[in-house]
């Protein structure tokens, strides 16, 4: 009898090892598990990002790949029709922050930003990195222009910046293998933004910390995305939390575990009473 309690009990003892060993691989798979589900929601808002910047830049296309838009607005200089047709249009359909159209010497013809139109170009705005991004945009294919874009510092905060040649196409009078001026359409990564892919994607706490913050301590588990200039200058962060699949799942199994090892415990240690002697009761070694 006391031999057999010995073998409960190495059962035992055996039985909670493997739990044990179950439960770790249990927890290391759901660690990895998370990990993999915050590189993909990483993945996510990059690719947000990128279609972000590639929209503002098809839309700059549609806008300067205009035969009446070159006439009009870079050389009859109608601010009337610029304001209904490209910048206050701009502004008003799609919420762009700064809409901005230059002739060939970049100097300003007409520019709206938040809804005023501009008497001249803010001070600072063309940085270096912006007239690259210029020049990149007339390094182009006229007969199927391409606009350059990017993030850059406007005026202190991070923006999608997206560039695009005002081009003439046949028939025309006007030339048709340059560039005739400039369309710039800028967009501030800000809470209108951020507050459209919180909801429509289900990004939980996104949110832009500035260059200069340190990030916050907050309770959970937090992803992010440091944003910065061409030339490698921070922009600041992209801070959200990302779903933890794995911890969920180990939230669920870990009462059902803790209730099997329990079970097993009691069922054991129940076992193994059964298997002692009475006091004071003889122990039957032998029927004869």
């Amino acid at each position: 009898m006391r031999a057999l309690g010995r073998g409960l009990l190495i059962s035992l003892v055996t039985i909670l090892i493997a739990v044990a060993g179950v439960f770790g691989v249990v927890i290391l798979s759901s660690q990895s598990l998370d990990r993999y589900a915050e590189a993909k929601s990483r993945e996510q808002v990059q690719r947000l990002l990128d279609l972000e910047l590639e929209e503002l830049a098809n839309r700059s296309r549609d806008y300067s790949w205009w035969n009446e838009a070159v006439e009009l607005v870079i050389y009859q200089r109608d601010t009337d029709w610029a304001m209904e047709n490209v910048s206050g249009y701009l502004q008003n359909q799609y919420g762009t922050d700064w809409v901005v159209s230059l002739d060939r010497e970049a100097t300003l013809f007409h520019g709206v930003h938040k809804g005023t139109e501009l008497e001249a170009l803010p001070e600072g705005l063309l940085t270096a990195e912006f007239k690259q991004l210029m020049a990149e945009a007339i390094d182009t294919d006229f007969a199927d222009p391409e606009p350059a874009s990017d993030i850059l510092d406007i005026q202190g905060a991070p923006a999608l910046v997206a560039v695009s040649p005002y081009v003439a196409y046949d028939p025309t009078p006007y030339a048709t293998d340059q560039a005739h001026g400039y369309l710039i359409l800028v967009n501030y990564i800000d809470e209108a933004i951020l507050g459209a892919w919180r909801r429509d994607f289900q990004i939980e706490a996104l949110r832009l910390l500035p260059a200069a913050a340190a990030p916050p301590r907050e309770t959970g588990q937090l992803a992010s995305l440091p944003l910065a200039t061409p030339s490698g200058e921070p922009l600041g962060t992209l801070q959200w939390r990302p779903e933890h699949p794995g911890q969920s799942l180990l939230t669920q199994l870990l009462p059902w575990v803790i209730g099997g090892v329990l079970l097993i415990l009691a069922g054991s240690l129940f076992s193994i009473d059964g298997c002692e002697p009475m006091a004071g009761w003889p122990m039957v070694t032998s029927w004869n």
